[in-house]
């Protein structure tokens, strides 16, 4: 019964939304055991198109998450730690930088975050564990850069 439940699943996303002569399908990989490695949204069975999942082996749980449209990288792209946690956020615009990426240390912490416009950086900031400041640097879209190194106080 359960293997019936999950082809009824999988025959209804690959014969998911049809607009004009588009076909939006889900195509989804497992390897030669039926482990599961991938859920991949495309459009005319050629673009990547939506939302696209990868998995950790061996595992149900989510390694990456990417967002598509008409194969360009679009909307929030996420990697996690086996554990869970987040590993670093992107995003992106038409397949250029655009937003924050932020990187995170495997214990939920904030490594460092930029700040992209269309592919340029404007931004970047690294922390130290605590969550202070390390360094940043501020670019304009001139592409001058302002350095800032924060001092660190270590207890002795």
């Amino acid at each position: 019964m359960k293997n019936k439940i999950f082809f009824i699943v999988v025959l209804y996303f690959l014969s998911c939304s049809e607009s004009g002569n588009e076909k939006q399908t889900v195509k989804i990989e497992k390897d030669k055991f039926g482990v599961l490695i991938s859920e991949i949204s495309y459009l005319n069975d050629t673009l990547k198109h939506g939302i696209a999942k990868y998995y950790f082996y061996n595992s149900k749980q989510i390694s990456r998450e990417k967002n598509y449209d008409r194969g360009k990288l679009n909307g929030v792209e996420k990697y996690y730690y086996e554990n869970g946690n987040l590993f670093y956020s992107k995003t992106w615009k038409q397949n250029k930088l655009h937003g924050k990426v932020i990187n995170f240390r495997e214990n939920g912490s904030k490594r460092s975050e930029e700040i992209f416009n269309e592919g340029i950086r404007l931004s970047y900031v690294s922390y130290l564990e605590n969550g202070n400041k390390e360094f940043a640097n501020y670019n304009d879209l001139n592409g001058d850069i302002f350095v800032k190194r924060y001092m660190v106080r270590r207890a002795v």
